[in-house]
């Protein structure tokens, strides 16, 4: 039981900032008179206010500053419960919320919020709006209390009671009722969908060994076609081959051919170049009768001599030449000749890489095909049955969660009755 000893306060609504003191144990009973705006509702505000921290009115806290000095509000509330003293002081600008016990300031490093807690919960055990029906009877904002909404009676009675607590396993009892609901749901959709999943997969099992049977026997049929294919590459390269060394021998004077050729145009260039020179003579000794550099004149018999000669060596250089023209193109047919080898060489040579790429990419399908063939026929040989077994433990596993939710369902339908009105709160009202 809490027991009021006094109440003082300045600057709080139109008091001044002078403390104001109201006693309230010199007697049983204080009875308080006055006039209107008195300040007797002050009196429950100031009280109210150092309690809850807000007025019993329905103002702003703020509202409650004297309007003349803003400042210093200060409310202290004197009380003692179960052979303990205690002194609450709350005030605004500056802000200030202090409980003290037997003389002693109680451990402040909580939040103003966690304070509070403390104070309603641990001190006063009665929250504001209890306090406010049963404590301060004010004729602005007292409701009787049946006039109240079923909830709000039931809130002030288990806030008396100190029964709060029911009522709070009963919201988490709806939280745990829902999430049972919800998994017995899930659990049954979860064993039904198991039921289908086993006989899916046991119609499955029957027919799975036919189609990998002859899954088994088509690969095999691929895998000998692609060895085929292989064997026919292999042998058209080996014929390639064969054909492109023979050919390669066949052009084996290409380098003596070269040398030839050029051997020839040396030559012809020299015959070339000494057919010009004498050419040249002949058309001096023809054009002059005079030596250009010493004028003296060149006898008529010398003149003729030397043109004949001339003429004579140039037409052996000219036989020559045309000896050699004629060995010339006799090379460089050959080495025509030489070229279209080669070509056809290139040409074999490209179908041999060909043959060779197809040799590569049939023996790689062959590896892939034996590999598949090898995974088809250990199926085959095991049709895997683990996954049934394994459904059928699950299944087994959803049964037994499904039979514990049933019974966690009936246990917290029993909990339910019990933190219902007439459960366990009317025994504790009604010993």
């Amino acid at each position: 039981m809490i027991l009021f000893e006094k109440v003082r306060y300045k600057n709080i609504l139109s008091t001044g900032n002078t403390f104001t003191e109201v006693f309230l144990n010199r007697s049983k009973s204080t009875l308080i008179v006055g006039d209107n705006g008195a300040g007797k509702s002050t009196m429950l505000d100031a009280l109210t206010f150092a309690l809850y921290g807000k007025p019993f009115r329905k103002i702003n806290k703020y509202q409650l500053l004297n309007s003349v000095n803003n400042k210093e509000l200060l409310v202290e509330a004197y009380f003692s419960i179960s052979g303990n003293a205690y002194v609450i002081k709350r005030g605004i600008k500056p802000g200030i919320f202090e409980v003290w016990k037997n003389g002693e300031l109680l451990n402040q490093d909580a939040a103003a919020r966690d304070y509070q807690t403390y104070l309603e919960e641990t001190i006063l055990k009665l929250n504001y709006k209890s306090f406010g029906q049963v404590v301060v009877l004010g004729s602005s904002t007292f409701v009787p209390f049946m006039q109240l909404k079923t909830g709000e009676r039931r809130d002030i009675i288990e806030d008396l009671l100190d029964i709060q607590i029911f009522t709070t396993m009963n919201t988490l009892l709806k939280e745990r009722l829902s999430d049972n609901k919800s998994e017995i749901t899930d659990i049954k959709y979860q064993i039904d969908l198991l039921d289908n999943k086993i006989d899916s997969a046991k119609t499955h099992n029957e027919s799975i060994r036919k189609i990998k049977e002859t899954e088994v026997g088509k690969l095999k049929d691929k895998l000998k076609d692609q060895v085929m294919f292989v064997e026919e590459e292999q042998a058209k390269m080996e014929v390639l081959l064969d054909a492109i060394e023979e050919l390669n021998n066949s052009i084996g004077d290409k380098a003596e051919q070269k040398k030839k050729l050029a051997e020839f145009q040396e030559v012809n260039h020299d015959l070339t170049t000494r057919l010009n020179k004498l050419r040249k003579d002949v058309e001096f000794y023809q054009k002059h009768d005079n030596c250009p550099t010493c004028k003296q004149g060149i006898e008529h018999e010398f003149k003729e001599e030397t043109i004949e000669s001339s003429r004579s060596k140039a037409t052996e250089i000219e036989t020559a030449k045309e000896e050699i023209g004629h060995k010339s193109v006799v090379v460089d047919e050959r080495l025509c000749a030489i070229d279209l080898v080669e070509d056809t060489i290139s040409e074999k040579n490209i179908s041999v890489s060909e043959h060779r790429a197809n040799v590569k990419i049939g023996m790689n399908t062959c590896k892939s095909i034996k590999k598949e063939l090898d995974g088809a026929q250990q199926e085959v040989e095991e049709i895997d049955t683990s996954d049934i077994n394994q459904l059928e433990a699950e299944l087994v596993n959803h049964h037994e969660s499904q039979t514990e939710l049933f019974d966690h369902k009936e246990i917290l339908a029993v909990v339910a009755s019990m933190l219902k009105d007439g459960g366990i709160k009317t025994r504790i009202i009604n010993p």
